[in-house]
């Protein structure tokens, strides 16, 4: 089985049943049985639900954490000494801090990475 490491905006889609993206969302989800994500995606979901829906922010970290669990999420861990190759990739790439985070922790496990965001594609995610 292939391991899929999906970014924040899959999530998004997903759980705010995005119009235009989530059909894509779903599809990945249901043809991903090993399911990873950076220990930072659970934080950006609640800024950017917070954002979107403009629900409480305990309600949100609920659903997340209701949603995470029933997929069987597994978060990657990023040690500080890992950091440096984070901030390389930053520099190699022009990126924003949050996506070379992503794309070091899919790497970090072999994953292949499942993302709509245009600077990840550009690293080889998947949409």
């Amino acid at each position: 089985m292939v391991k899929r490491y999906l970014d924040v905006n899959v999530f998004v889609y997903y759980l705010i049943d995005d119009l235009e993206f989530s059909s894509r969302a779903v599809y990945w989800i249901e043809r991903t049985n090993d399911f990873y994500t950076s220990e930072i995606t659970f934080f950006q979901l609640i800024v950017v639900l917070k954002y979107l829906t403009k629900d409480d922010e305990k309600e949100i970290m609920r659903k997340i954490s209701e949603v995470f669990e029933g997929l069987n999420v597994k978060f990657v861990h990023l040690e500080p000494y890992e950091l440096k190759e984070v901030y390389e990739t930053i520099k190699r790439n022009n990126l924003d801090f949050e996506d070379p985070i992503h794309y070091y922790c899919s790497r970090k496990i072999n994953a292949e990475m499942i993302s709509n965001d245009s600077d990840l594609k550009k690293l080889g995610a998947k949409f």
